[in-house]
């Protein structure tokens, strides 16, 4: 409980915070270009709701992007004979109310939860807006250290979903389509 409280006081303290880029560059440093343009986003700016931000939006382009490729596949009947479960067909209604699920889940359930990524990664000792940027090594292990936990708290967490008061009250929407289709994951 004591690290939720630490993290949620970040929170509160880091909403009222603004940054300028004239404190983020340290006395005789040149920041890169990239350095310069990620700066930019943040110049004047709330630096946890812009993260936050630039990270649902990140989230999202991902999600749904990754998803456009099998859409289209459902509309070449060329290739109807490739789907796992032919037998049951995907409706335009299944994939509205879907995408409605989607949408209430990612930006009420989803996007708060996001705001305490930055001050758990800051805990971490990740910079994110402190210059110099890590350099491309020290990025490489900290995206390799965060797949790996990411993936293990996913796997516990949805374990977790399957046990009974749980799945019945919050993880049951998951297991609603019994047909296949890229946005139900």
């Amino acid at each position: 409980m004591e690290h939720l409280d630490i993290v949620l006081q970040n929170v509160r303290g880091m909403l009222n915070e603004t940054v300028s880029i004239a404190d983020k560059i340290p006395a005789g440093y040149t920041p890169t270009w990239a350095e310069s343009l990620w700066l930019s986003l943040f110049d004047g700016r709330n630096e946890l709701l812009t993260f936050t931000a630039l990270a649902f939006l990140m989230h999202e382009f991902v999600y749904f992007g990754r998803y456009l490729p099998f859409l289209v596949c459902d509309y070449i009947p060329a290739l109807q004979k490739y789907k796992i479960q032919d037998n049951k067909p995907v409706t335009r209604e299944m994939k509205w109310r879907c995408l409605r699920s989607l949408m209430f889940s990612h930006f009420i359930i989803e996007g708060p939860l996001m705001l305490g990524f930055l001050p758990l990664a800051k805990l971490a000792g990740i910079r994110t807006t402190e210059m110099p940027l890590p350099g491309w090594t020290e990025m490489a292990m900290q995206i390799a250290v965060f797949f790996v936990l990411e993936d293990f708290w996913h796997y516990w967490i949805h374990r977790l979903f399957h046990w009974g008061p749980l799945y019945r009250r919050v993880h049951k929407i998951h297991h609603e389509f019994s047909a296949p289709f890229g946005m139900t994951a």
